[in-house]
């Protein structure tokens, strides 16, 4: 939400413009092309996965950021035609999650 008045949180829910976290932050989420941008707190995990349950991820050490390339991936599952949409997973180095809701690919423009 933009601000955290009762309205503009309903409004961000009713558009599912949140994400669900035991403690780790997604901060963005923004896509160019086919690379896939997350920022997000600490974490040392940091993966895409479809709808078919194929996964493209990051692995470190308090990870902030990651590009992902997922034009390396057009050859299998993660296209429009394979699964409509994908989810952020990000972990912490205390096993503790965030994922993002469903992403739609034909919401993306």
């Amino acid at each position: 939400a933009e601000s955290l008045d009762p309205g503009a949180l309903l409004d961000a829910l009713k558009k599912g413009l949140y994400y669900s976290s035991m403690g780790p932050r997604i901060d963005e989420i923004a896509m160019d092309g086919k690379t896939l941008t997350i920022t997000c707190s600490p974490v040392d995990t940091i993966t895409v996965v479809c709808g078919t349950s194929r996964t493209v991820s990051r692995f470190g050490r308090s990870i902030t950021e990651a590009e992902l390339d997922l034009s390396k991936l057009d050859n299998g599952w993660l296209t429009t035609k394979s699964s409509p949409w994908f989810r952020v997973t990000v972990i912490d180095h205390g096993g503790k999650r965030a994922w993002s809701n469903p992403i739609w690919w034909d919401e993306l423009g």
